[in-house]
């Protein structure tokens, strides 16, 4: 809707207060954790002719955010092994530093993998 009004919005500060774990919970085949971020933010809208639309925001804001991994990973030491972390399935042998698990879709770092 911004974007067909013609209308930015700008952050100019963020400042992150606190974080802290707001609920664990095991919900087979998962593992969830929720992830409570208090922080301030200095934002502002602007449109370049209709003024009625500018609005500035000064405020304190709290977000959730949720972290998922499957329950009961395959591996034990991540860099003695070819399979994913989050599900232990077999991973290629020609992937990136960074690569991506075609099982469960989570994304791997390898930088530091102990080459055979």
């Amino acid at each position: 809707m911004m974007q067909k009004l013609g209308q930015t919005n700008s952050i100019e500060f963020v400042n992150l207060h606190d974080t802290a774990i707001a609920y664990i919970e095991k919900k087979e085949p998962y593992d969830i954790i929720y992830v409570q971020f208090k922080a301030f933010i200095n934002e502002h809208y602007t449109h370049p002719v209709c003024k009625e639309l500018n609005q500035r925001y000064n405020e304190n804001f709290t977000e959730y955010w949720v972290f998922m991994r499957k329950s009961n990973p395959k591996t034990g030491d991540l860099y003695a092994t070819n399979a994913c972390p989050g599900c232990g399935s077999p991973l290629s042998e020609n992937m990136g530093e960074i690569s991506k698990c075609s099982a469960c879709n989570g994304f791997q770092n390898f930088f530091f993998k102990k080459q055979p």
